[in-house]
């Protein structure tokens, strides 16, 4: 979680909205002030004595002292910072839920790799019929021979979804946003479920 944090693009540009939220607050606070102007200044009259030395003035609106101004730039100061954390509980969120989806597709492609198929390969060694004439040995081996290549298209399939998982958990990561899911199984006998659960 904490690499995409730092690295996604959409976190990025959040943050430079903040500060660029940030910085035009400040332009505002600093534009209600005026314009300060500083010189030397004369206080004296005629017939009275003179008064010289360093003077200052401040020009500031009789009315409006850029309060709306400031209430508009640090309201969307707010606003920024409110979306970013918004963004950042969802990049969390999105980093747990593509994590599990490949580490469940990593799983069931393991499980079907390693357990399932060599079962179903001893099976059929198990079940090879020592005679054509004892027919229900033969389809017993037959049947044997169609689960094998059940669990086969259940395992491509499952490969299918753990390169997809993978491309989803590098684009959340670096990326944001949604995303297809691991692709659904197209048949009753794809998949890692029902009957190649095991023997």
């Amino acid at each position: 979680t904490a690499f995409a944090l730092d690295r996604r693009i959409d976190l990025a540009l959040g943050r430079l909205r903040v500060e660029e939220a940030r910085r035009s607050s400040t332009l505002v606070e600093r534009g209600i002030l005026g314009q300060v102007g500083a010189g030397p200044a004369y206080n004296g009259g005629f017939g009275s004595s003179d008064n010289w030395g360093p003077s200052a003035s401040l020009s500031l609106p009789v009315f409006d002292q850029g309060q709306a101004g400031m209430a508009a730039a640090a309201f969307m100061e707010q606003k920024s910072l409110h979306e970013l954390a918004a963004l950042e509980a969802a990049t969390r969120r999105e980093v747990s839920d593509a994590v599990a989806e490949h580490n469940f597709q990593q799983h069931a492609a393991d499980v079907l790799e390693q357990d399932v198929r060599p079962a179903r390969e001893r099976l059929i060694q198990a079940s090879r019929p020592g005679s054509d004439r004892d027919l229900a040995e033969f389809l017993h081996w037959i049947k044997a021979q169609e689960d094998l290549i059940s669990t086969e298209r259940s395992y491509v399939t499952s490969i299918y979804n753990l390169r997809v998982a993978h491309t989803q958990l590098e684009r959340t990561l670096f990326l944001g946003g949604g995303g297809g899911a691991a692709a659904d199984d197209d048949g009753g006998d794809d998949g890692s479920g029902g009957d190649d659960g095991g023997d």
